[in-house]
């Protein structure tokens, strides 16, 4: 599909929509060009194109940036910018998440992809259940307060760790826990 989309651009020159927008007084011109019902194994897929210059506001050098993405969604000339930032959002989200899954303590390894496909996805849904419940602990105001000083979520963190690890709980105080209602309240 890919060696076929130069070919076939020339042919729908009028799917092709320029935009300009000012973020205060840094302009942003997003150039965007689609592709309609490109058939790929039986599926029909649309091919678009955005090509971002952002002009700083004091006279800097203008930067460009190449974004390509591939949906079934239909794109006209009133989608196409919006069908790009989008994916581009998605993108910055599955990128940010597998990062800190990789790298800020969850481990994230190709584990069990030898062994079975079944104990892969097993282990990959259960880090992203602890990545999850991590996400709402740190945004609760319960958390927050303790975030105050020298105290990172990091040191927060490792004692929850070691709690987990090490830490007791008599069976009257779990039920204790237990009847309690707790509200988590986000920030």
């Amino acid at each position: 599909m890919w060696e076929e989309v130069p070919a076939l651009l020339p042919r729908a020159p009028t799917q092709c929509r320029r935009e300009r927008r000012y973020d205060g007084r840094t302009v942003i011109e997003p150039t965007c060009r689609w592709l309609s019902d490109l058939d790929y194994r039986d599926y029909s897929l649309q091919w678009l194109e955005c090509v971002e210059i952002v002009t700083p506001p004091r006279g800097d050098k203008p930067t460009s940036c190449r974004f390509v993405h591939l949906t079934n969604l239909t794109v006209t000339a009133a989608t196409v910018i919006p069908i790009s930032q989008t994916g581009r959002l998605r993108g910055k989200i599955e990128n940010e998440g597998f990062n800190t899954q990789k790298h800020l303590g969850y481990g994230l390894q190709h584990k069990y992809a030898r062994v079975s496909w079944q104990a892969a996805k097993n282990y990959y849904q259960c880090l992203q259940i602890g990545h999850l419940i991590n996400q709402l602990m740190v945004l609760s105001t319960t958390f927050q307060s303790y975030l105050q000083g020298q105290i990172t979520c990091r040191h927060l963190w490792e004692c929850r760790m070691a709690f987990l690890r090490e830490g007791h709980l008599s069976q009257p105080a779990l039920d204790a826990l237990l009847q309690r209602r707790i509200p988590i309240r986000l920030i």
